[in-house]
């Protein structure tokens, strides 16, 4: 910028300034600021200046979006809507669908003031090509004319307005109160999701943490008759056991505990992911981490059942595998008979905590200098 450009560009920001505080010692309200960044705009050409500084509040509660591909359309909308005053930043401005859509997808705005017809994709589209991105923004459609088609669309798309050019002043700022509302109760009601699923979450911890509780200790606390029916087992345990099904219960012993140690949750994870990867296509799994090892219940229906066995000896090899990045690795892994209901639940921890070398190792074989420990009790 040349000398006179500098002193013009000075000029006019401390003219701005000037008239900035008279607006402030006399109560004008701060959204009539606006009109002053669009004199700079207009005078300069500098409309980074003037989006930059014309929401320069820092109490703002909402985001918003305004696209048309008319700048004169965005112009009023700016000066006719009560943003400030509502507490809504405006974070961008975009003059077509696609932009529109990209600037959605990088600044997650509360709600867009959109056009319909607009350049690339229309207001329709954009809300399709948004709902499909699982963005969730409110939708205030903009259109010159009445249009039927448009109109069902938007329904059909739980658009939250659809305001008629000229833009009307009182019925685009009771639209913008509108929309605030609406998004208060959005938050309000995903606070209420977010406690209720936290509630839920702490409540089937400690439901699950009482059924191993019972299964692996029997405390005497926990009534037997929790696991005389699946019905029962579930409304007591927040489990998900099926009538019908069938169950396995394995008992890794190893020194895991002491290999991975207390604060590496990475060993812990890889055997984790690796007793999903041997039984999660195939089974429910239901594991409690002891300084033992691990015990593990599955859950699976009567066609899965060569499919979890074969999963067994799939187990052992990949934790025992493991010893190639920690080191020397203890691993036994018991299993039990197959059970029919949850009334033989225990019977089943105890086969697969004292199994004896058997038949059913699904495969396991003794080897010569490789020994898996994989331990079953007679089928």
């Amino acid at each position: 910028m040349s000398n006179n450009g500098c002193r013009r560009m000075e000029g006019i920001l401390y003219g701005v300034f000037c008239i900035r505080l008279v607006l402030f010692r006399n109560g004008i309200k701060k959204q009539k600021m606006g009109i002053v960044w669009e004199f700079v705009y207009r005078y300069t050409g500098n409309e980074k200046v003037c989006t930059d500084n014309k929401n320069w509040g820092n109490d703002m509660k909402y985001s918003a979006i305004i696209a048309d591909d008319e700048p004169k359309i965005i112009l009023l909308i700016r000066q006719l809507g009560h943003f400030e005053e509502l507490g809504i930043e405006i974070v961008d401005e975009c003059r077509n669908g696609k932009e529109a859509y990209e600037s959605i997808l990088k600044h997650h705005p509360d709600f867009v003031l959109s056009d319909i017809k607009m350049p690339v994709y229309d207001g329709i589209d954009l809300i399709r090509r948004v709902r499909e991105a699982e963005q969730d923004p409110l939708f205030v459609l903009l259109s010159g004319y009445r249009h039927f088609e448009y109109a069902r669309s938007a329904i059909q798309l739980n658009v939250m307005d659809y305001l008629l050019k000229p833009i009307d002043e009182k019925q685009l700022n009771d639209t913008l109160r509108r929309v605030c509302s609406r998004i208060d109760q959005r938050r309000a009601q995903k606070e209420d999701r977010q406690t209720l699923t936290a509630l839920r979450a702490d409540q089937d911890e400690k439901a699950i943490g009482r059924f191993w509780q019972k299964l692996i200790h029997d405390d005497p606390s926990i009534d037997d008759a929790y696991f005389v029916s699946e019905a029962r087992c579930n409304q007591e345990f927040h489990t998900a056991f099926h009538e019908g099904w069938c169950y396995e219960v394995l008992y890794i012993f190893s020194n895991l505990s002491a290999v991975f140690g207390e604060e590496n949750r990475t060993g812990d994870g890889r055997v984790d992911q690796y007793i999903q990867e041997s039984f999660g296509g195939h089974a429910l799994i239901y594991t409690h981490n002891t300084f033992m090892g691990y015990v593990i219940v599955l859950h699976f229906e009567e066609k899965g059942k060569a499919e979890v066995r074969k999963g067994i000896p799939a187990l052992y090899y990949k934790i025992r595998d493991l010893q190639e990045i920690y080191g020397e690795i203890h691993l036994n892994i018991g299993c039990s008979r197959i059970k029919h209901s949850t009334a033989q639940l225990q019977e089943a921890f105890h086969e697969g905590h004292s199994a004896e070398w058997g038949a059913a190792c699904a495969g396991a074989k003794r080897g010569a200098g490789l020994r898996p420990d994989l331990y079953a009790a007679p089928v």
